[in-house]
């Protein structure tokens, strides 16, 4: 790895970053995914900036553009970037020293000229794309057409095997997230009142996750009478006024300190819960405690969803989209994810959100948080009761 040097712009990275990803670390991840490439007969991989494959290897977040990343089996990676900012700090901060421009205009054809030019320096008989679901598709057409000749194979379950069990650095760095969850949920408990709008409630709630170092979030909320339907609604429809007798949903997604993902999911109530409520919550704790009972290393992961979904069967409830569970990392979804028919085997140092939505007659109850499976042990990481919220009025 090329070493990580100061610049004019940026003297040294310890004054800047909040969570480091040592070197060590990064190797270890490029290590393994090249064994992994050699066995595959896999000569270069491709990785784009979205979603958290391309910062896997690299820790670079990106400015929101595409950009692209070449990982060769035998040679440094080279960084294609948008701009000269972030050729600069993938070169200062992230020790990516080989690097091109790409098109200014984001034209997706123009950007796999370039790095259908860069790919076919190295002479490889087989590439493989990384992350291809996501990738532009324009980008994707056209690299096919201009590396006539050459294999071309989707590389994604390759990462996803390295990235599935977590390292100690990263599951520090997933703990320290879940730590935020709590404190947004605290700060939730704290303003939420009778005359409140909801928009200044999720404020409060974003702005503790940033005064703790989240790097972003995504929030999903809705409001309404106890006693009738509450729906999640979109971020522009949050003008509503809380008053006595209300319901707040809260789904927060908080990418932590390093960029790993945490989630958590709770009720609260301006007063005291209807008796639907508090059914529809005793069964969700209910389908999330039998995933728990055979989330176990040795056990595969669509076991763990049957499993659940037959206890929800069991106790009769109407359990809303039959999501229980999947891994979280540098992506809000990872492999692998708790569904029926997934062989993969669940593994010490492996991480999953695990929750539901119940809904009884009108009333919709939700929980989610985070477990880190351990030798001997599966371990919930936040600390926040599993419970419903009952604010005094």
């Amino acid at each position: 790895m090329a070493a990580v040097t100061a610049t004019p712009h940026y003297p040294v990275i310890s004054l800047r970053v909040v969570q480091a990803i040592s070197d060590v670390e990064l190797e270890r991840r490029r290590k393994r995914i090249r064994d992994l490439m050699a066995q595959k007969e896999i000569d270069v991989l491709v990785f784009h900036s979205l979603g958290g494959y391309l910062r896997y290897v690299t820790n670079y977040l990106g400015t929101g553009s595409v950009e692209y990343l070449l990982f060769p089996l035998q040679a440094e990676l080279l960084f294609l970037g948008r701009e000269d900012d972030s050729i600069m700090e993938a070169r200062a901060h992230h020790g990516l020293a080989d690097s091109r421009v790409l098109s200014p205009f984001e034209s997706v054809e123009r950007d796999a000229q370039i790095v259908s030019d860069a790919i076919k320096e190295l002479e490889p008989k087989c590439v493989g794309i990384v992350d291809v679901s996501r990738a532009p598709a324009g980008f994707y057409t056209t690299l096919k057409e201009r590396l006539q000749g050459v294999g071309l194979v989707d590389a994604t379950s390759l990462v996803d095997e390295v990235r599935m069990t977590k390292s100690l650095n990263e599951k520090i760095a997933i703990e320290r997230s879940a730590r935020i969850c709590d404190k947004a949920v605290d700060a939730c408990k704290a303003v939420l009142r009778p005359g409140k709008r909801e928009y200044e409630v999720i404020a409060e709630i974003v702005g503790e996750a940033r005064r703790n170092a989240s790097e972003t979030e995504k929030i999903v909320t809705g409001s309404g009478p106890c006693s009738k339907e509450v729906l999640n609604l979109s971020l522009n429809l949050k003008n509503r006024m809380f008053s006595r007798g209300d319901l707040f949903r809260l789904h927060l997604y908080v990418s932590g300190p390093g960029g790993y993902w945490t989630e958590i999911s709770r009720i609260f109530v301006l007063g005291k819960p209807t008796e639907d409520l508090k059914k529809a919550f005793e069964q969700a704790i209910s389908v999330r405690q039998a995933a728990l009972e055979k989330l176990r290393p040795g056990v595969k992961v669509g076991e763990v969803y049957e499993y659940a979904l037959q206890k929800g069967k069991e106790i009769g409830c109407s359990l809303q989209k039959e999501v229980i569970g999947y891994s979280q990392g540098l992506d809000i979804v990872e492999k692998p994810i708790l569904y029926k028919g997934v062989n993969e085997e669940i593994r010490p140092m492996m991480h999953f959100r695990l929750g539901c939505v119940v809904k009884v007659n009108k009333a919709y109850a939700q929980i989610a948080d985070n477990y880190f499976v351990e030798e001997e042990e599966v371990r919930r990481l936040q600390k926040t009761p599993e419970e419903i919220f009952e604010i005094e009025v």
